[in-house]
Formats: C-alpha cells, sequence, structure tokens
C-alpha cells in the first residue's frame, strides 16, 4: 500500500523562507500554507506569508493573515504592533475600503510615536484619507504635519515610502478662508520627491473604491 509522503514542519518552513528570499511568492505562499497546516507558524514567517498572499493578489486572505499577525504582536510587542497597524491601513485604504482604513489608522496614531519612517507613512495615509473623504482642514493639518516630519528627518535615513505630494488638486474643495492654494502643490511643496509615486497610489486606491460601488 503506498502512502502519500508528509513533509516535515520545519523542511516546509525553510522552503517557504528561501522561496520568499527570491521572490518566488507562488512556492513561499503555498510552502507556507502546507506548514501552517501541520504546526504553528512564527509571527515572522506568518508576516511573510501575508506579504506572499498579497504579491500574489489574494487580498482578502493577506489582510486576514496581517490582522493575525497584529493581533500576536499586540500581545509581546506593542512598537511592532503599532507599525502593522499603518500597514494594515494601507492594505485597506488599497482595497478600497475607506472605513477600515480609518479604523486602522486611528489604532497606528494612539500606539505609534511621534517620529521615524512609520510615523511619516501614517501620517501620509492620513492624508490620503483626507482627500478621499474631501475633508480640507484634515488636509491642510496633515500637510503640515509631513512638512515638519520633513524638516526633521536625518538626510542619511531612507525617506518613508511614498511620502507626499498624493492627490489631484480638484480631489479636496479649496478652503474659503485661506488662500487659494490646491492640495496638489500643498503636498508637494512639502516633499515633492514623492509626488508620482503619490499619484498612482491614489489612482489606485480611488479605482477600488469606486469599484465598490453599487452601479
Amino acid at each position: 500500500m503506498l502512502t502519500a509522503r508528509t513533509e516535515p514542519h520545519t523542511d516546509l518552513v525553510i522552503q517557504a523562507r528561501d522561496a520568499y528570499r527570491l521572490g518566488d511568492w507562488e512556492t513561499a505562499y503555498a510552502a507556507f500554507c502546507r506548514a501552517g497546516a501541520i504546526g504553528p507558524l512564527t509571527v515572522d514567517d506568518q508576516d511573510a506569508m501575508a506579504t506572499a498572499a498579497w504579491r500574489l493578489g489574494h487580498d482578502r486572505e493577506a489582510v486576514r493573515i496581517a490582522e493575525l499577525v497584529h493581533a500576536r504582536l499586540a500581545r509581546t510587542d506593542p512598537n511592532a504592533a503599532a507599525v502593522k497597524s499603518v500597514d494594515l491601513a494601507q492594505a485597506w485604504l488599497l482595497r478600497g475600503d475607506v472605513n477600515m482604513g480609518r479604523t486602522w489608522l486611528s489604532r497606528a496614531r494612539r500606539l505609534l510615536p511621534g517620529d521615524g519612517p512609520a510615523a511619516g507613512r501614517l501620517t501620509y495615509l492620513e492624508a490620503v484619507v483626507a482627500v478621499l473623504t474631501e475633508d480640507a482642514d484634515a488636509l491642510a493639518d496633515r500637510a503640515a504635519a509631513l512638512r515638519e516630519l520633513a524638516d526633521r528627518a536625518d538626510e542619511s535615513a531612507p525617506a518613508a515610502p511614498n511620502l507626499l505630494a498624493l492627490l489631484s488638486a480638484d480631489a479636496v474643495p479649496r478652503h474659503r478662508e485661506t488662500p487659494p492654494l490646491a492640495p496638489r502643490r500643498v503636498l508637494e511643496d512639502a516633499y515633492p520627491p514623492a509626488a508620482g509615486e503619490a499619484y498612482h497610489q491614489l489612482g489606485e486606491i480611488r479605482r477600488r473604491a469606486d469599484a465598490l460601488l453599487p452601479a
């Protein structure tokens, strides 16, 4: 009688990690799934599994796993949990769910210190939400915060990804009591190098949000 060969948990984890390092997301995700079915994964492995799922386009599964990672980190490493909150906010926004994105941004804001790359990403995403919700006051506030972060940043440190200048100029109504400066200009002045990537991200967020609306 033939029996199916069962790969040991450790072998599968090693295979998954090697594939992940090589950017072979399909192999990494499949191996992590098989390993997880046999025994528990470490937090880092579970986080890598979420990333692999996202890279493969399995958005819902990626977010589900990332939320499990956050729950584990919240019990053992509050600082890492705060950073993961920012990751989850970005993931939900990229899926087009602004409400869930705002929920995770609020959690991150309560937990995260004021400086550092994660704080920059958080402030940037808050600016994205201000545009999507047409909140001119919040946008002006977040633009000022981004400018302050950029002024304080160590030039030798890597910039927070996509930090700034997002938004189409017409996305948010101009504030009647302020000079007629479009949101795009406000953010470009704060951190011009990130404009192109930021515009791309905002367009993707809008596209996914529109797809969720009933026809």
